[in-house]
């Protein structure tokens, strides 16, 4: 699979993480262009001396002009986006490297207002590739790699109401464990999280998912993988997007052929391997874009 991105040359996207499509999550891709309209893209560019993070929705058919929202200075990537609590009300997180540190920020808009830029400290040593989604009970979920001074584990933390939870693992095995994806299981309504193991032989694909009062034990589902090199585009859990392409038609449809989705990445999203797209009602709530290979 291939997308145009700017008028560049034809790229493949590499989503990780990925895993067979649940009969379940297929029928959502004929939903998806309904809810289309508020679809929010974040990423992070370049100003001046620093990265900022910027995010622009899907508003009436047009995308609104990007609007920076990290304020800290700095090195700021790797945003997520999701909707919190219904209507338009939005969170965004993503990381800063600054003062030798890889903190996690945040963001929320509510009632079309921005709130202040916070910190959520973790008491671990690095922060990075957050990703947010709210479950069927409108409960926000964070799930996160960090660092915790001897191996990459993955975390997971719940807003309530007023900040977010103390941080605690989902893997304590002092094997490191990067890049999760976080979803929603569209039958329970709970989340599930996938992320990548190493191995001296490529990463393993890990899955866990939230039983109501516990994350259960974690399994694998595939091995061997490469978490930044891949030659083409397979289907990630729920997910049925795979294709994409540059245009300002539409940010989502689906496609009959083969019922996956169309994603379009556009023009001002000059970096898109450091962003991520929410659509309101996906299993997905942030689409992360992981990395850019040249297509063969």
């Amino acid at each position: 699979m291939s997308l145009h991105h700017g008028g560049a040359p034809l790229l493949s996207l590499v989503l990780l993480c990925l895993s067979p499509l649940p009969a379940h999550a297929a029928a959502a891709a004929a939903t998806l262009d309904h809810q289309a309209d508020k679809a929010v893209w974040a990423w992070a560019d370049r100003v001046g001396g620093d990265n900022v993070v910027f995010i622009s929705r899907r508003v009436d058919g047009a995308w609104s002009s990007p609007q920076p929202i990290s304020e800290k200075g700095g090195v700021n990537v790797v945003p997520s986006v999701s909707s919190n609590g219904g209507g338009d009300d939005l969170f965004a997180v993503w990381t800063n490297y600054s003062d030798s540190q890889a903190q996690l920020r945040y963001r929320q808009l509510k009632a079309g207002n921005w709130g202040e830029e916070q910190e959520y400290y973790t008491g671990l040593v690095s922060n990075t590739a957050a990703t947010l989604a709210d479950d069927a009970s409108g409960t926000l979920w964070m799930v996160w790699a960090g660092y915790n001074g001897i191996s990459d584990e993955i975390y997971y933390s719940r807003w309530n109401g007023s900040s977010f939870d103390t941080a605690k693992a989902i893997t304590a095995n002092d094997i490191p464990d990067i890049l999760p994806v976080l979803g929603i299981d569209e039958t329970t309504g709970l989340p599930w999280v996938q992320w990548l193991q190493f191995s001296p032989s490529g990463y393993n694909k890990y899955e866990t998912t939230w039983d109501g009062s516990a994350w259960t034990e974690p399994v694998r589902v595939t091995a061997e993988e490469k978490p930044a090199a891949a030659d083409s585009l397979v289907n990630a859990r729920a997910l049925p997007a795979r294709k994409l392409a540059t245009s300002s038609d539409t940010p989502a449809a689906s496609t009959e052929e083969d019922n996956t989705l169309r994603i379009v990445i556009p023009p001002f999203v000059t970096s898109p391997e450091s962003a991520s797209l929410h659509i309101p009602g996906y299993p997905v709530r942030s689409l992360p874009v992981r990395s850019m290979a040249d297509a063969k």
